[in-house]
């Protein structure tokens, strides 16, 4: 799988909108960060239940 900026890259070189893909690619993180995020709370929470108070 290529990195997302990496293919964001070679597709701005072909348009030139280096600004448009870069937004798009920069939107596109923000989002796979967002949801990496609830799912670590959701996992910290349920290890939290299940061992204790220790985990959280």
């Amino acid at each position: 799988m290529t990195e997302i900026f990496g293919a964001g890259k070679l597709l701005a070189t072909e348009n030139f909108e280096y600004f448009d893909v870069y937004l798009v690619v920069g939107i596109w993180y923000v989002i796979m960060i967002y949801a990496y995020t609830l799912l670590q709370k959701l996992l910290e929470k349920r290890l939290a239940r299940r061992f204790g108070e220790e985990a959280a």
